[in-house]
């Protein structure tokens, strides 16, 4: 048997842009990737855009075979979060009585929490869970200007 995965994120690109200070362009985060999950028959494809939004329970994955000749099974179940990022952010004004701050802040996040179960001769022999947190690229800029001589 071949061993099949619950889910994996493929081709995962990020990028976050921040400038303050006069004249400076509004701030921006994009992400673009795949999302590729077990739906029981095949994969189920989802694009990651920043703006994707979503919780989303793969069929649970089982392994049998035989450890020490006795019949073992491993089963992978898991819950994927997807979370959107946050709007651009800037403060403006002439950044000299206050600093001009602008953020781009990714937390468009890919969140896997994997809980493997195994089972040797019908005897739970350990559980486990792996936590995979994906995400979170910022970009932020501080700009105040020299006070006027």
């Amino acid at each position: 048997d071949a061993f099949t995965g619950s889910w994996a994120v493929t081709r995962l690109v990020e990028s976050a842009r921040s400038e303050a200070g006069i004249g400076a362009t509004e701030p921006s985060y994009a992400r673009q990737g795949t999302l590729n999950y077990w739906n029981g028959i095949g994969y189920t494809l989802v694009p990651l855009t920043e703006n994707t939004v979503s919780t989303i329970t793969p069929e649970p994955v089982t392994w049998t075979g035989t450890a020490s000749g006795q019949p073992m099974t491993v089963t992978v179940s898991s819950t994927i979060t997807l979370t959107k990022a946050r709007a651009p952010a800037t403060t403006g004004g002439d950044c000299k009585a206050k600093a001009c701050e602008a953020t781009s802040s990714g937390q468009a996040g890919v969140r896997g929490d994997t809980t493997y179960t195994v089972m040797l001769n019908g005897t739970q022999v350990t559980k486990f869970l792996v936590i995979t947190d994906l995400g979170g690229l910022v970009a932020q800029t501080t700009y105040k200007a020299v006070p006027s001589a």
